[in-house]
């Protein structure tokens, strides 16, 4: 009698195990299937737009398909089909996606204080692997290149560029560089002035700020139109502010302070600090809103086309639409 349970048992067993490999050889056929039909031919020239970057970017968008970076957690989903596409465990920030390539950056080693890796996943076949010779925080994939700032060699901050595949490295400052936004073939930077250079390095104009802006603090620099806005250090918090390029007038936007913010149109959204929620407000500082009463993780906010992106306090990816009807959880 006991042998018969056993062998019951056992068949339970073997059974439960085939029935696991039946379903995870179809989940993985079923994902290849849908990762070879994302239209490839939509080929970005920017993998992300510069707003997105300076908030680190962990959604992305080529053709109908939007990429997004959760922890653990890498997948792609099409807004008009619906269909999904689990891309593998290993995520990471400053998502770049191009043609075929998806790149990221990737904090590991223990408790993720090792030097940030480049990576790149390949499209077609879902592989990832890693790209040696270049550890950054920041990089924006444009037009064959990546442009990024270096973290070890000496010395650190200054930016270089590299094919897709990691090669050709060439320095193209030898001055740090914090922050970069890349504008129609034209790299933007700040460092105590307003540089932009062509895209092997060579400066096209510098604009000198006067003593007090050279004082001011500047954080999340973002080039939008003539205009640069930056997270500015003042009397009652850090606010958003702008300086427009041509005349280097300073305009104060917000007095709140926040600790983000990303543009879309002549809309400014942001998170203010006193409550974790998101806002928005017109560039011009006029006709301020709130979005929504989700706590907003720090890790930044980013858009793709009527919908903005972030972590909720518990790491959870969600959206809300631009005008703050509707707010849904991603994935």
């Amino acid at each position: 009698m006991k042998k018969d349970y056993r062998r019951i048992f056992l068949f339970i067993i073997c059974l439960f195990i085939a029935v696991l490999i039946v379903v995870c050889f179809y989940i993985s056929i079923k994902n290849k299937h849908i990762i070879n039909s994302i239209d490839l031919a939509q080929e970005n020239v920017a993998g992300n737009t510069n707003g997105n970057i300076a908030n680190n970017a962990f959604v992305s968008k080529q053709g109908e398909w939007i990429y997004c970076q959760e922890f653990f957690h890498s997948y792609a989903f099409n807004e008009s089909s619906k269909k999904q596409a689990t891309l593998g465990i290993k995520s990471g920030i400053n998502l770049n996606v191009v043609g075929d390539l998806m790149f990221i950056i990737r904090y590991e080693g223990w408790g993720g204080f090792s030097p940030p890796s480049l990576y790149c996943r390949d499209l077609k076949t879902n592989t990832m692997s890693k790209i040696k010779g270049i550890t950054t925080h920041r990089l924006i994939a444009y037009d064959g290149w990546i442009y990024y700032t270096n973290c070890e060699s000496f010395p650190t901050n200054c930016l270089y560029k590299a094919k897709y595949d990691g090669t050709e490295i060439t320095q193209l400052t030898t001055f740090a560089v914090d922050e970069f936004n890349i504008i129609d073939n034209i790299i933007y930077t700040e460092s105590n002035n307003i540089l932009l250079l062509s895209l092997d390095g060579d400066v096209i104009k510098s604009i000198d700020f006067d003593e007090d802006l050279k004082q001011l603090s500047k954080n999340n620099v973002l080039f939008v139109d003539n205009d640069m806005y930056f997270i500015s250090g003042h009397l009652k918090g850090y606010g958003i502010a702008k300086i427009d390029i041509d005349s280097l007038q300073y305009s104060q936007i917000t007095y709140d302070q926040c600790s983000n913010f990303n543009i879309q149109d002549d809309w400014i959204y942001f998170v203010k600090e006193k409550d974790s929620n998101l806002y928005k407000i017109k560039t011009d500082g006029t006709l301020e809103q709130k979005l929504s009463n989700i706590k907003v993780a720090r890790n930044g906010i980013n858009i793709i086309d009527d919908w903005v992106y972030f972590y909720n306090i518990d790491d959870k990816l969600y959206r809300i639409n631009t005008n703050g009807t509707v707010h849904e959880k991603v994935w």
